[in-house]
């Protein structure tokens, strides 16, 4: 009895490596996207939290009665305001039963006093209803809070964050028009 084995050749050799080249490769581009993913939703969800900040900064800033510090024409590493206390509805704020001045819809009772500081690396708001606790609210990572006010009379505020990442710190600004 002869028989016969066969072996494989040279062509099918070069032609399974190059198949099995292919998959290698579409494996590694997908791996390297998923990485790639990773990293920018890592970067897009600090934006986030850096837009909020911004956002409730402006909205804080905007809605000032008073703007304790800084001084106009000044700077501080603070910011401290008053401003009517957004969780009371115009209802409530309404003095109809002569409780207190009927013309005056900015009592000290109706109002908030918000503050912003630098504590531990954090960026803190904490804000005080007057007779109530205050509630401190750690908003983002941040070595450093400038805050100025310039323009002719000083009705236009200036806020700079250094935000401290993880290889280098960046300098965000936005500018707020006091009324």
């Amino acid at each position: 009895m002869s028989s016969k084995t066969r072996g494989v050749t040279l062509i099918e050799t070069l032609f399974s490596m190059f198949i099995c080249s292919l998959v290698m490769l579409g494996l590694a581009n997908t791996l390297s996207s998923a990485g790639s993913i990773s990293r920018n939703r890592q970067e897009m969800d600090k934006a986030i939290e850096v837009f909020h900040v911004f956002s409730l900064l402006s909205a804080d800033a905007s809605a000032a009665i008073e703007l304790t510090s800084p001084a106009p024409r000044s700077a501080a590493s603070t910011l401290s305001l008053r401003r009517v206390n957004p969780r009371l509805s115009f209802e409530d704020r309404v003095d109809v039963s002569g409780g207190g001045d009927e013309m005056d819809p900015y009592e000290s009772r109706e109002c908030l006093n918000v503050l912003y500081q630098i504590e531990d690396n954090m960026l803190v708001r904490a804000s005080t209803v007057p007779g109530e606790t205050t509630i401190k609210e750690r908003l983002i990572g941040c070595e450093e809070l400038a805050v100025s006010r310039i323009g002719v009379a000083g009705t236009l505020l200036n806020i700079e964050l250094t935000l401290s990442g993880e290889r280098v710190s960046k300098k965000r600004r936005i500018r707020v028009c006091l009324r």
